[in-house]
């Protein structure tokens, strides 16, 4: 079972997710992620919202470490199992990161903070895994490139309702 169609099996409000919402990330992501689905991993992603996307990789990923930041908790979250939840500001954060084979930016969704994200995750990232960035605004090429990683950008057309249906994603 892909991660697309383990949501799809239980739906929105069970996981509570975007990520075949307002955007169309889990196709993609049932793809990129496939291999790992078994394997003892350590995920991480920053900006969980109400927990649903790290209850979706808590049931997927069963042998999985899995890491949530946000800056603040919200009404309304789901239960978790496994998952470790940091409540703290990722990006100012001097927090040491331990090695990552998933890193998912799904924070503020402004381009200064997805750059931040991937300056600060990336040199932790083993090699075969892969950094993702979400909610990717129009204009983001030139800040990208000035990273000087190469990387696939991935539009969704035609897009859901969001003018940041996009991810960026990049291989170590």
């Amino acid at each position: 079972m892909t991660i697309e169609e383990l949501y799809d099996s239980k739906g929105f409000y069970y996981f509570c997710t975007d990520k075949k919402t307002h955007h169309s990330y889990l196709p993609i992501y049932s793809e990129l992620f496939a291999k790992w689905e078994k394997e003892p991993i350590r995920i991480l992603e920053v900006g969980v919202y109400k927990l649903g996307s790290l209850r979706l990789m808590e049931e997927y990923f069963v042998n999985a470490e899995i890491i949530g930041v946000d800056n603040t908790t919200y009404e309304g979250s789901v239960p978790l199992n496994r998952a470790q939840v940091i409540i703290e500001d990722f990006y100012s954060s001097n927090r040491e990161l331990p090695p990552l084979h998933i890193a998912i930016d799904d924070g503020p969704h402004d381009v200064a903070s997805q750059l931040a994200f991937v300056r600060k995750v990336y040199p932790k990232m083993v090699s075969g895994g892969i950094l993702v960035v979400e909610d990717v605004m129009p204009g983001f090429k030139e800040h990208f490139d000035s990273l000087g990683l190469p990387y696939t950008a991935i539009a969704f057309y035609p897009p859901t309702d969001q003018a940041d249906d996009r991810l960026i994603l990049i291989r170590k």
